[in-house]
């Protein structure tokens, strides 16, 4: 009898363990699209599906590096002969831009390869350990293809604007700048061009995009007091430096033409525009000059902060006409709160000399707050003799961002 049982359960169906999926939904996609995300997870409408055919989708996605969890759940579907199925995703995290640097190829195919190989890439990625590790391996295979064996390293650290991004770059540190040369120059001698960069290239990694901003922030102000304003590096090569550790970088010089500066528009001053342009002092009609333009605009900050403008902060846009080799100005001023003047304390001297101090100090209560006149007041008191034995002097002030009004307090160590 009972192997009469065990032959009848052996020969009885076995409950299915698999059913045909009817419908697919995806929570929280991101910026991926449903498609795209099951397309990856290899899961479509109609395939037949159990608990590990869901398993090993939830597993693909995971491994994809692209999503800090996934989950599934499923129930039977509303017609009763399949599955509803509902993939759960959660994001990696903040993402960033994808850069490429010290490569030796074109950012675009460097791009393109990565998203040949994988579906779900972005330009801007969560830098998790997955992700960086496979794409690195990507471009290290593309490089090999090119003849350029190279181990590739994917790392979240500033790139050459100083923002941060997943950045791709040799793993190998960069070789050391040896020496620089300019090729090209004839306005400015090579050697001052030279000198203009020794002391923050020579000595650093080299990279390309770096030194380029070494050159902008040194060089081309150079050419730019000249009125060089298309002064530009069309080309930079590095090669390895004879005889010393390190790269020797050679820099093609365009000078381009001479500028004039043409008329200068101020917007957004607080101040008559005429009172802040005299105080600028530019010089419509001559070489168009620009560390003489930055010293204008200093002047107009200071102009402005001796009428109260603290926080003033001054932009300037350029307009170039090629024709006639000139350059407009727009100066934008943004002014800020206006400080004022709140009350003087004096301490360090009797009730004499602090009555008479008070008697000589010309700033009044709620008056524009002039930031120079403190230290000009005691220098003026000193130059004029108006204390026998003045001792040493100090001045504090105590800015009420609020209330946007400045305190001063004249402390003397004795006389």
């Amino acid at each position: 009898m009972v192997a009469l049982w065990l032959f009848l359960l052996w020969q009885s169906p076995q409950p299915p363990t698999r059913w045909p999926i009817e419908s697919l939904v995806v929570e929280n996609p991101g910026e991926y699209s449903e498609a795209q995300i099951l397309g990856y997870a290899g899961l479509a409408t109609g395939q037949a599906a159990g608990k590990g055919e869901l398993e090993a989708a939830r597993r693909r996605l995971m491994d994809s590096g692209h999503f800090g969890g996934v989950g599934y759940r499923y129930k039977p579907s509303a017609s009763g002969k399949g599955l509803a199925v509902t993939i759960e995703l959660s994001g990696a995290g903040e993402t960033y831009p994808v850069r490429f640097e010290r490569l030796d190829a074109d950012p675009e195919e460097l791009a393109s390869a990565l998203k040949s190989s994988d579906p779900l890439y972005r330009d801007w990625i969560p830098p998790t350990p997955t992700l960086l590790e496979r794409y690195a391996k990507v471009l290290e295979d593309f490089l090999a293809a090119r003849n350029r064996k190279l181990d590739v390293r994917g790392a979240l650290r500033p790139d050459r604007t100083d923002n941060l991004a997943v950045v791709f770059s040799p793993a190998a540190r960069a070789p050391a700048i040896a020496q620089v040369q300019f090729a090209g120059s004839s306005a400015i001698p090579a050697e001052e061009l030279q000198a203009a960069v020794a002391g923050v290239a020579i000595g650093a990694p080299y990279d390309e995009a770096r030194f380029e901003k070494i050159l902008d922030a040194s060089v081309r102000p150079l050419y730019e007091a000249q009125g060089r304003i298309r002064a530009a590096f069309p080309k930079v090569t590095a090669v390895p430096a004879q005889g010393i550790d390190g790269v020797a970088v050679t820099v093609e010089v365009a000078e381009g033409e001479v500028y004039t500066l043409g008329s200068v528009r101020l917007t957004g001053e607080p101040l008559p525009e005429a009172e802040l342009l005299e105080a600028a002092a530019f010089k419509p009609g001559e070489v168009a000059d620009f560390s003489e333009v930055e010293a204008a605009l200093g002047r107009i900050r200071q102009r402005l902060n001796r009428s109260g403008y603290l926080r003033a902060e001054v932009d300037l846009e350029r307009t170039l006409d090629d024709i006639e080799r000139r350059v407009d100005l727009t100066v934008r001023v943004s002014a800020g709160p206006q400080f004022l003047f709140g009350k003087l304390a004096v301490q360090g001297l009797d009730l004499d000399g602090e009555a008479q101090m008070r008697r000589l100090w010309a700033l009044k209560p709620g008056s524009p707050f002039d930031p120079a006149y403190p230290d000009f007041f005691l220098s003026r008191i000193r130059q004029d003799g108006v204390f026998d034995n003045l001792g040493k002097t100090k001045v504090e002030t105590r800015l009420d961002e609020s209330s946007h009004t400045v305190d001063v307090t004249l402390r003397f160590a004795g006389r």
